[in-house]
């Protein structure tokens, strides 16, 4: 079993992948264009899009876990929250 403070630390490590990858999105729209073809900025971005995703995932995962959530509630969060990503 992971304590709180392990918890946290995945969290916060989780958190800060997530900034980089927007970040670099954020490079490939602003200044990337006139550097490489749109392809590869297309590439970068569905790259960064993946890593986000896949950050929010655990850190969905470690909420879960925190709170003791069992596969049927976490059934209904997930179809209730389909949609709502930003």
């Amino acid at each position: 079993m992971t304590s709180r403070f392990e918890r946290r630390l995945k969290a916060d490590e989780l958190f800060n992948r997530i900034l980089v990858a927007k970040q670099r999105d954020a490079g490939a729209d602003a200044g990337l264009r006139s550097e490489a073809t749109a392809s590869q900025v297309s590439a970068l971005a569905c790259r960064a899009e993946a890593v986000v995703a896949q950050a929010e995932a655990e850190i969905d995962g470690l909420v879960y876990a925190l709170y003791g959530l069992t596969k049927d509630e976490i059934k209904i969060i997930e179809e209730n929250c389909q949609g709502t990503d930003s």
